[in-house]
């Protein structure tokens, strides 16, 4: 049991350096989240290429929403449901203000440092805090 909770853990630590990498790349972030937003907005996908940011954007997006998910199951389960429901307040503006690049990105910055610190004190928590 002791493996699988290394394993989890070693998941959050990934998550935790995306979001320190969201952080360094806001402006290819943002590049790579309009084009998505346009190709979204297709009525057929068919012969879309993603790009390598976008496939590297949702890949992690993906990881870190299944990790927060998994996380529920933990001790620590208020922290990763406090970090799901940043992701979708987060996910809400950032679709209303797609069209506004400072916004979008003081929004994405925000929202990094908030994800990036939870992450940080859940990994601290576990293995040398212990308060939760």
């Amino acid at each position: 049991m002791e493996i699988l909770t290394t394993i989890f853990y070693t998941l959050v630590s990934i998550c935790f350096a995306f979001e320190i990498i969201k952080l360094s790349d806001i402006d290819e972030i943002y590049i790579a989240r309009k084009e998505l937003d346009r190709k979204g907005k297709l009525k057929s996908l068919e012969g879309v290429e993603y790009s390598r940011q976008e496939k590297f954007f949702l890949n992690f997006n993906m990881l870190e929403i299944v990790v927060c998910i998994v996380g529920l199951f933990s001790s620590q389960w208020i922290l990763f449901l406090f970090i799901i429901i940043n992701s979708i307040i987060v996910s809400k503006f950032t679709k209303e203000n797609i069209n506004n690049d400072v916004l979008f990105k003081k929004i994405m910055i925000l929202d990094s440092i908030i994800s990036s610190i939870i992450l940080l004190f859940i990994i601290l928590n576990k293995y040398h805090l212990n308060l939760i």
